[in-house]
């Protein structure tokens, strides 16, 4: 992938408890800005206000992204893939 941000770094996996999570560790660990982090399925995702869902199997492709700077979640509504 030729790419100036989002996805010089990426780790994929078939199936993870949470993409978030695995984002927020490798942040922690010093992942660079816009690391990627991808699953064919998840078995504890979360959505908005916390609400815990699972995804169907080979039903989608789900990521969190590392966004180091970032201006808060007022400005993610400016952001779209």
């Amino acid at each position: 992938m030729t790419t100036t941000v989002l996805g010089r770094t990426r780790e994929r996996h078939d199936v993870v408890p949470s993409t978030m999570e695995l984002a927020a560790a490798a942040a922690r660990a010093g992942a660079p800005d816009g690391h990627l982090v991808l699953a064919r399925r998840q078995t504890a995702g979360r959505g908005r206000s916390g609400r815990a869902w699972h995804s169907a199997d080979d039903g989608g492709l789900y990521l969190s992204v590392v966004l180091r700077g970032f201006a808060g979640p007022a400005a993610a509504a400016g952001l779209t893939l």
